[in-house]
């Protein structure tokens, strides 16, 4: 009986092996741009024995990908899964990484369809309500930071609230001043808080040189270009 548990054991941690390599590589596909590709992971992971493990791997990619595909309801399904599962898998997963997965299932949400509601949530105010729980988190990577930063100050400019987005740019420049995706959105919400005042001219000369330094990031990429931010 204890050989037959090890043995158990040991199958089960190959599994996770590889679900997690299948994670990797979906990711690596996403961020070449081969959604194609990525979806045949997703098919693997679907297919996995160790399902609880699967979904908590699935859930980031339903909603990447349903964002890159403009495919809202891939993106709920992601947004499902984490929302059914949170409890059991803050257990052993990083309850701030979900946070900021519900962030971003519900802004792209919002971006792909436009609505305000879904059910009885307001759109926005749960990927805001999402993304500064993440936030709350301690000793939590500059990078990650300021990307989770830079998607709450688009939530921010898309519903009118230029200063605070702009502050949320800011502070993620902060974390990484080479980070062009904070760059160049800061450089949109410029242009949109530049209708509101009396001289909107120097703000849109603000914005240009926010736009020729992002230029020249290296970590700006055409994918990047679908999520900056271009007001409501």
């Amino acid at each position: 009986m204890k050989l037959n548990r090890i043995i158990g054991v040991i199958d089960i941690k190959k599994e996770y092996d590889v679900i997690n390599s299948y994670f990797i590589k979906a990711n690596e596909k996403i961020d070449s741009g081969d959604t194609g590709s990525a979806l045949e992971y997703v098919k693997k992971l679907e297919e996995s024995k160790e399902k609880n493990s699967a979904n908590y791997y699935l859930a980031p990619l339903y909603i990447d990908i349903g964002a890159a595909k403009e495919d809202a309801a891939m993106v709920l399904r992601g947004i499902d899964l984490i929302e059914k599962n949170f409890d059991v898998w803050s257990k052993f997963g990083s309850p701030e990484n979900m946070h900021y997965n519900l962030g971003n299932g519900y802004l792209f949400y919002h971006d792909i369809t436009g609505e305000r509601y879904l059910n009885t949530k307001i759109v926005l105010l749960e990927a805001k309500n999402n993304y500064r729980n993440a936030l709350s988190a301690e000793d939590m990577d500059s990078n990650l930071k300021a990307l989770i930063l830079t998607n709450l100050g688009n939530v921010y400019s898309k519903t009118g609230r230029y200063i605070d987005a702009l502050d949320c740019y800011d502070l993620a420049l902060r974390e990484n001043p080479d980070f062009g995706l904070a760059i160049i959105n800061k450089g949109s919400s410029l242009i949109e808080y530049s209708s509101l005042t009396n001289n909107p001219f120097s703000f849109i000369h603000n914005a240009y040189l926010h736009y020729k330094e992002a230029s020249k990031k290296d970590n700006l990429n055409l994918k990047d270009l679908t999520n900056i931010n271009i007001g409501c």
